[in-house]
């Protein structure tokens, strides 16, 4: 349904709008009231993949000659940098989809995720600006490409920095695409002393089940609970870099590790909730 209402927002031009923060491509979209309804991050413009529009591109020529026409997946001369150990460019999206599929009976209310695809000039190929040695393949293997028709060509006033890419192509894009949480603020902007146990409980048992590496304040959004003002109701986002092929995770990693909530013992719905988990399922 949500996917449906964004593809209504970008038929009625309303484009994707790139988040003012974060190290990948992470797009807004609206729908038909151009009300925000979900987030896109393309494969593609994860930090240093080949359209990253952060600054975060590979600088090896290991995309060279790569070729166009991929379904998404990573090869095995994919570049190998990327912000944390264990995971290669372009797997993000993955990870995303992968965490909400995790958190069995929403018990930890990770927003709804899917993998989609998307086209629109709005989203982000370095071809213009880059070379292909310094990671700037219009079309690369994480991007699919089909012909742009020549009405919409002609209505393009510049294609740098755009979805179009050098060769006149609109690069459709596969990723990750999230629901959009309305919150009042980030843990960033509130003190842990407004959160319940059981709120902390829900987060800390996701980020251990998954061993997900970047809980940051920024990554846990903060919705007021009508029938009492003074607490809040977590969300967690951003779990690109769970699941990884390396267990490192530090304690600079869970922002919540240092709360006082942690050291309650886990009540009886989060013990029950533990108890139950089946890994075969």
């Amino acid at each position: 349904r949500l996917v449906q209402q964004a593809r209504r927002g970008l038929a009625l031009g309303f484009k994707p709008a790139l988040a003012p923060d974060g190290s990948g491509g992470s797009y807004f979209l609206c729908d038909a009231r151009k009300k925000r309804v979900g987030v896109f991050k393309p494969a593609d413009e994860e930090p240093f993949s080949e359209n990253n529009p952060r600054g975060y591109v590979p600088h090896d020529s290991s995309n060279e000659g790569s070729g166009g026409g991929g379904g998404g997946g990573v090869d095995d001369d994919a570049p190998t940098e990327s912000l944390r150990q264990g995971i290669r460019p372009g797997e993000l999206c993955l990870r995303e989809v992968a965490a909400f599929i995790l958190d069995h009976d929403g018990f930890s209310d990770v927003p709804m995720t899917t993998l989609a695809e998307a086209q629109h000039p709005a989203l982000h190929v370095n071809g213009a600006n880059w070379t292909l040695s310094e990671g700037g393949a219009s079309v690369g293997v994480h991007s699919i490409s089909s012909p742009l028709s020549s009405t919409n060509l002609m209505a393009s006033a510049s294609t740098g920095g755009t979805g179009i890419s050098s060769s006149g192509d609109l690069v459709k894009k596969v990723g990750s695409f999230q629901e959009y949480v309305y919150s009042e603020c980030s843990m960033d902007d509130l003190s842990p002393s407004k959160i319940s146990v059981e709120e902390v409980h829900k987060i800390a048992i996701l980020d251990i089940r998954i061993m997900n590496a970047d809980r940051n304040v920024a990554n846990i959004m903060c919705q007021r609970i009508p029938e009492d003002p003074d607490h809040f109701r977590l969300i967690p986002i951003d779990h690109g870099y769970s699941l990884r092929s390396v267990c490192d995770v530090a304690w600079f990693d869970w922002c919540w590790l240092d709360w006082p909530q942690t050291k309650v013992p886990l009540g009886k719905k989060a013990r029950d909730y533990v108890l139950n988990l089946d890994i075969d399922e």
